[in-house]
């Protein structure tokens, strides 16, 4: 006998292959073994005069169909590497982008057809829950035939932003713009997604701020001269920023000390939780010491 993948939606996908044959023999919970249901379904077929080999073929044809319509995980590199692409694509498929084809069967009473689907917003802001989000979502969108094409359109709209809308390239670099500058200014101007939330770490401002900006950019903005007008305006911001911040560091002194491996490493940590250099850290310790010295002197 053909052996179907053992998981409850490779079953449903067996479900709806048979409805389109014309019978509606709907799995039930302990159904989610996919031998019971293939042996069920085998039976059933053959009780309806199918040769036991057409049905063997046909279920072997449903797998085909199966692995076909999953994308591969090569496919879906582009946002399980990429914290940024994964905040995007969580949005869109928090929006229906990967919806199901729409079903005429009842979902009354059968736990492996009915149920509440979890919403993106309460995630917590971490890559790798919004990974196992997006896959449980594809894995559950597979009835509809253009899920493996609505991943690979997705990955193809992320090129093009990333590659013609990265605005937001010197934000952390050399610049001393800072990951809290941009979201600042996003928030300031009504962009940010803020039912979802916001992590804490350098990569997580900016997957935040990156998803905003280009759900923004796609879904939100009226126009092509609301868009032109917030970059050409936000453009003129990151510049008056920059000249900030080299004057500081125009007036910073180099100071060239030697720290423990723990410091450093503790240096380090923070720097990447607050989204701020080690240059600010050291200042914030020795102002920090400086107000518990004099506060000590008034006493």
């Amino acid at each position: 006998m053909v052996k179907f993948y053992d998981d409850k939606n490779a079953v449903l996908f067996l479900y709806y292959a048979l409805k389109h044959n014309g019978f509606d023999w709907p799995p039930e919970a302990g159904d989610a073994n996919t031998e019971n249901y293939e042996r069920k379904v085998r039976r059933l077929l053959i009780e309806n005069k199918w040769v036991e080999r057409d049905a063997d073929v046909f279920i072997n044809n449903v797998q085909v169909a199966y692995k076909k319509s999953m994308p591969s995980e090569e496919e879906l590199r582009w946002f399980l590497d990429d914290p940024r692409a994964s905040y995007w694509f969580l949005y869109k498929v928090d929006n229906q982008y990967l919806s199901t084809i729409e079903q005429s069967f009842s979902l009354e009473g059968n736990s492996l057809l009915n149920g509440i689907e979890p919403s993106g917003k309460n995630l917590p802001p971490v890559h790798s829950a919004r990974v196992e989000f997006i896959k449980d979502k594809i894995r559950k969108s597979l009835f509809n035939t253009s899920t493996r094409d609505n991943v690979i359109n997705a990955h193809r709209e992320w090129n093009d932003l990333i590659t013609r809308q990265n605005i937001f390239s010197d934000v952390n670099s050399k610049s001393g713009i800072t990951p809290d500058w941009l979201l600042t200014y996003l928030n300031e101007n009504n962009m940010l997604l803020r039912e979802y939330m916001c992590g804490d770490s350098i990569d997580e401002k900016l997957s935040y701020c990156y998803a905003s900006y280009f759900i923004w950019y796609t879904w939100f903005a009226r126009s092509d001269a609301e868009k032109e007008l917030f970059i050409k305006k936000f453009k003129s911001a990151l510049s008056t920023q920059k000249s900030r911040e080299k004057k500081k560091q125009g007036k910073n002194k180099v100071l060239n000390v030697s720290v423990s491996e723990e410091t450093h490493d503790k240096i380090r940590h923070i720097a990447e939780i607050e989204g701020i250099s080690n240059a600010r850290i050291i200042e914030y310790a020795v102002n920090l010491a400086w107000q518990q010295k004099n506060s000590k002197h008034l006493k």
